[in-house]
C-alpha cells in the first residue's frame, strides 16, 4: 500500500503554533550556523511547560521562549572533554563545532537566566566525560544540579 507515503508537508516560518489535541507547541528558530532551519519547540499542556533547544548555540530565542519552563531539555558541548586527531578531527574542527553548541559553561548560564525549575541536558558532545565535572560546572551558574539525558529518560514535568 502506498498509504503511507500520502503525507502533507508544511514548511515552517521563524516562529509558528501547533495545536495537537490538548497540546500546544510552539516552534521557534534557535541559531546553529552554518545550518539553516533549526528550531526549538516549546510544548504547553495543562499548566505546563517544556522547552527543548534543539541544536542551537546560545541565543535569544532560546532566552525567550525558554522563560519559566517547568522543564528545559538543552544540547551542551562538554569543553575538556575531546581531543583533536591528527587527519580526522582537527582542533578547527572541534572549535567550529564548539561554536555551533551551547558549551558546557555556559548551558547553565542560559538555563540561570530562563528561570527554568530543571534542566535536562541531551545531545552529549562527545558522549563519554566526566559526568560529575559537568554537573558541577552546570551547578556553579544554575545553582541546581542538572540532570544528565538518556535515552528513555522519563522526568515528571
Amino acid at each position: 500500500s502506498t498509504t503511507a507515503f500520502k503525507i502533507q508537508v508544511k514548511e515552517f516560518n521563524q516562529y509558528g503554533k501547533i495545536k495537537i489535541k490538548d497540546l500546544n507547541i510552539t516552534y521557534f528558530e534557535v541559531d546553529h550556523k552554518p545550518v539553516k532551519h533549526a528550531f526549538g519547540f516549546n510544548f504547553f499542556h495543562k499548566n505546563k511547560k517544556l522547552t527543548i533547544s534543539g541544536d542551537t548555540r546560545p541565543c535569544e530565542n532560546i532566552m525567550k521562549y525558554g522563560q519559566l519552563s517547568n522543564v528545559l531539555l538543552h544540547e551542551v558541548f562538554i569543553d575538556g572533554e575531546i581531543g583533536s586527531i591528527s587527519k580526522m578531527r582537527t582542533s578547527k574542527t572541534l572549535h567550529n563545532v564548539r561554536n555551533y553548541h551551547t558549551p558546557s559553561n555556559i548551558v547553565g548560564k542560559v538555563a540561570k537566566l530562563t528561570k527554568c525549575k530543571k534542566l535536562v541536558l541531551n545531545h552529549l558532545v562527545p558522549t563519554k566525560f566526566n559526568e560529575t565535572k559537568l554537573k558541577n560546572t552546570v551547578k556553579s551558574d544554575f545553582g541546581k544540579y542538572p540532570i544528565i539525558g538518556y535515552d528513555l529518560l522519563k522526568i515528571r514535568i
